[in-house]
C-alpha cells in the first residue's frame, strides 16, 4: 500500500487567504464576532440582542390572531362534553368550564395588553408582558394534559383517550406555528 500526500501548495492556500479576507471583513462590519476569540455566530445566544422593537413585535404576536384562539376553546369544551357523556365522568365538566375560565382571563389580559402604550414599553416591561401571555397559554396546555391523563390512566376509555390526545397534538401543532416569537412559549407548552 503507498502513502498518498495531502500536501498543499503554499502558493494555493496564500490564495485562498486571500479570498476570505475580505469575507471576514463583511462579517466584521456586522459585528457578529465574539468579543475574544473573534468567531462569528449566526444566532444570538441572548435574547438581550434582539433588537427591543422586534422583541416587541414577537410578544405581541402572543396576543393576535384571537379567532385561532376561540375555535381552539370551542374545540377543547366540545371534546369535554363528549368525553364526558361517553364516560360519564363528572372531570371532563370540571375542565370544560375551567377551559372557558382559562379562554375568558386569557381575552381580558389580551385586551390590557391592547391598551398598554407599547412604545413607552422597556425590555422589562415586555418580558413581564411576556410571561403572562405565556402563562395564560400555559394554563391551557395543563388542563389539556390533565384531560389526556386522566382519561388514560382512571377513565381507561379508549374513546377518551383518543379524543383528548388528538386535541392536545392539534392544539401543540398550532402552538409552534401561532408563538413561534416567543422561544418561552414553545418550551413551555410543548
Amino acid at each position: 500500500m503507498t502513502r498518498v500526500s495531502c500536501r498543499v501548495h503554499p502558493l494555493v492556500l496564500e490564495n485562498l487567504t486571500k479570498c476570505l479576507i475580505p469575507l471576514k471583513s463583511i462579517f466584521k462590519g456586522l459585528g457578529l464576532e465574539f468579543p475574544r476569540t473573534g468567531k462569528v455566530w449566526m444566532k444570538p445566544d441572548n435574547p438581550n440582542r434582539v433588537p427591543l422593537d422586534v422583541y416587541l413585535s414577537f410578544v405581541s404576536s402572543l396576543s393576535g390572531n384571537r379567532m385561532t384562539l376561540l375555535a381552539g376553546v370551542i374545540v377543547h369544551v366540545a371534546t369535554c362534553l363528549a368525553v364526558a357523556a361517553k364516560t360519564q365522568s363528572f372531570v371532563y365538566i370540571l375542565l370544560s368550564v375551567a377551559f372557558l375560565l382559562v379562554f375568558c382571563v386569557r381575552m381580558v389580559i389580551f385586551r390590557q395588553f391592547d391598551c398598554v402604550d407599547k412604545e413607552s414599553l422597556s425590555r422589562a416591561g415586555i418580558e413581564r408582558w411576556e410571561r403572562i401571555l405565556v402563562a395564560g397559554a400555559a394554563c391551557t396546555t395543563a388542563l389539556l394534559g390533565l384531560a389526556s391523563g386522566y382519561a388514560i390512566f382512571v377513565v381507561h376509555d379508549s374513546f377518551a383517550a383518543l379524543a383528548c390526545i388528538a386535541v392536545t397534538m392539534a392544539t401543540m401543532v398550532s402552538v409552534v406555528g401561532r408563538n413561534y416569537g416567543s422561544r418561552l412559549a414553545v418550551d413551555l407548552q410543548t
